[in-house]
């Protein structure tokens, strides 16, 4: 069959329930409509996931002692058919899952910084932190740190994720490697 709008499906499903004839409806009828329901939307039951990464390093100077989005471009993997997830232009994770559900993000980086220097990094939904996500780290060398983040939350319909970084240094940051993940529970 094939995949159509709701006021398609809509259509098809109320001329189907009002015609009373005997054999009107038939079973290629009805059949042919739920083919065209499953083709057509993303079920409650589906899993979905996308991973972004960064695929080279990525350099920047932060803002001095404030959690700001951390924007620079990535690639991505990929999505798992009708995965419920898309990504933004600035390295966001969008949720386009229709109902409200239960996910799992987590991002997972290294990177280089000032010596000495303390830098606190969260992920973030719809522009605004989520502390319970915090890693914190104060550098001691000038070679690559890593560091993972991870959380479970429920997302609704264009909720956005992002990466949020709190440095105590304006100098350049290096990002080597990262990993930013959604999956739904």
């Amino acid at each position: 069959m094939a995949v159509q709008t709701r006021g398609q499906l809509e259509a098809k499903a109320a001329t189907i329930s009002s015609e009373t004839t005997a054999g009107a409806n038939t079973a290629a009828r009805v059949g042919g409509l739920f083919d065209d329901l499953a083709d057509s939307v993303t079920l409650n039951g589906e899993r979905g996931a996308l991973q972004l990464y960064l695929d080279t390093d990525t350099t920047f100077a932060p803002t001095l002692n404030t959690a700001v989005v951390v924007v620079f471009q990535g690639n991505d993997q990929g999505a798992i058919p009708n995965s419920q997830f898309d990504y933004g232009s600035d390295y966001e994770i969008i949720y386009t899952g229709t109902s409200a559900r239960n996910i799992r993000i987590s991002a997972t980086l290294s990177f280089q910084g000032g010596n000495n220097k303390r830098y606190r990094w969260y992920i973030g939904k719809n522009l605004s932190i989520i502390p319970q996500t915090l890693a914190d780290i104060t550098i001691g060398h000038n070679a690559p740190h890593a560091l993972h983040m991870e959380t479970v939350l429920s997302a609704i319909f264009e909720d956005h994720f992002t990466i949020y970084l709190n440095a105590n240094d304006a100098g350049q940051i290096t990002i080597n490697s990262l990993v930013f993940n959604a999956f739904t529970i």
